[in-house]
């Protein structure tokens, strides 16, 4: 299978969308041996994260591979809050392919209530932004599990995450709560000359989350795609961050 130029970027921003979907924003409360994630904004509020996806394509019948590098800016501001549901507008892009302007930005407005999920009509191009938070108190070692579609780019996207959560610390003088993340996902990716080749996405990674303001400080993950149903198929890797600047 043929990967053109625009492909690892498409993927490279699906498969990062995707994991940003498994991101939270929670305020932390703990509350016996168990704690209670919850956003908490207020308009007005400006956060500014970084996407970096480093792609490797598979290599050439006589060359090897090339990473590529695709960093993505996302940009959002909370313009209000009613009942406990934010509205936020965002700017995701451009992206920098290899270092080099790929594409335009994109705008996008948001609502979201008080655990992360949507309200009213998704967000055209990159719904549940900020993903879901537990319906329940956990305790350390407890686990959940979220499913949703997502979409970048008109590309859909049913992504499974499972987390656990591991515990809170401080580092650098910030009270944190971690968990590691495993996802799965499958969706169709536009072909250069029409048509669409079946994709599936495994992956695991870790999230660091805030407990002073309840921003995401840092996710990371290491995720494989597998393209079409040749045999043998399209492997792609894919290893994404996520930081809040």
């Amino acid at each position: 299978m043929k990967i053109s130029v625009c492909r690892p970027v498409q993927l490279s921003l699906l498969v990062a969308a995707a994991f940003t979907a498994t991101a939270t924003r929670a305020q932390i409360a703990k509350n016996g041996a168990r704690y209670v994630f919850h956003i908490k904004t207020h308009a007005g509020m400006k956060v500014v994260y970084l996407i970096r996806a480093n792609f490797t394509p598979p290599p050439a019948a006589q060359a090897p591979a090339k990473p590529i590098s695709v960093v993505t800016p996302v940009v959002g501001v909370v313009t209000g809050i009613t009942k406990d549901v934010s509205t936020v507008d965002f700017t995701f892009g451009p992206p920098l392919l290899n270092g080099q302007r790929e594409g335009e930005a994109r705008s996008l407005r948001m609502k979201v209530d008080g655990q992360g999920r949507t309200v009213g009509a998704p967000a055209p191009g990159l719904e549940n932004l900020f993903g879901n938070l537990p319906t329940r108190p956990l305790k350390v070692g407890d686990s959940y599990t979220n499913k949703q579609t997502i979409s970048f780019a008109g590309i859909p996207l049913t992504v499974d995450a499972h987390y656990v959560f591991v515990g809170e610390k401080t580092v650098h003088s910030h009270h944190v709560a971690d968990f590691t993340i495993s996802i799965s996902g499958s969706g169709s990716l536009p072909g250069p000359q029409g048509g669409a080749s079946p994709f599936r996405i495994n992956g695991s990674g870790a999230m660091r989350v805030g407990a002073d303001d309840g921003l995401t400080a840092h996710s990371s993950a290491n995720i494989t795609a597998v393209i079409g149903q040749n045999s043998p198929p399209t492997r792609l890797k894919v290893s994404t961050t996520i930081d809040r600047k």
